[in-house]
């Protein structure tokens, strides 16, 4: 990935950020990144608008909405509701698959469809993958086929393994 335009958020862009991260995320908005980060705005070869912080991909936007990705949940430690999939289902995961309702272990209560959750592996519970929860968590049963949540972003692909040089 190779990106197009770029250019630091001012003081007013940054209030504008955690703004629009409060209305998806509420008060765990003020840890995503504080007033002193140097975050930078960018656009991608294909279009993406994306934040940058410290060279990396802090957050993305699907869909005009903003959304963190694992770097920035990882180096955060900010919790996020969650799914944890099974080890058969992380290597399809991590190649960009949606996840699948088989491969799905717990669902964690509260969800609702269109949230924003996390995707985590079994032993580790680390973060794999972030997604769009496609149903409400009472609606979890893990005999049902079908897809559950539209994945995002995981480990291995472009926005993990972009750097700046």
């Amino acid at each position: 990935m190779k990106l197009k335009k770029r250019n630091f958020l001012s003081n007013k862009e940054k209030k504008k950020l955690y703004e629009e991260l409060s209305s998806t995320f509420g008060d765990k908005a003020f840890h995503f990144f504080n007033k002193n980060d140097k975050l930078e705005s960018a656009i991608s070869d294909k279009g993406e608008k994306l934040i940058l912080k410290d060279g990396r991909i802090w957050f993305f936007y699907y869909n005009d909405k903003l959304y963190p990705t694992i770097r920035c949940l990882r180096g955060t430690g900010i919790d996020i509701s969650s799914a944890v999939v099974d080890i058969g289902a992380i290597k399809f995961i991590l190649n960009g698959a949606d996840i699948m309702a088989p491969g799905v272990i717990s669902f964690e209560s509260g969800i609702k469809a269109g949230d924003f959750i996390t995707v985590k592996e079994e032993k580790a519970k680390s973060i794999i993958a972030v997604g769009l929860s496609l149903i409400n968590s009472e609606d979890f049963d893990k005999g049902k086929k079908g897809k559950i949540i539209k994945n995002l972003h995981s480990l291995k692909d472009e926005y993990w393994n972009f750097q700046l040089d």
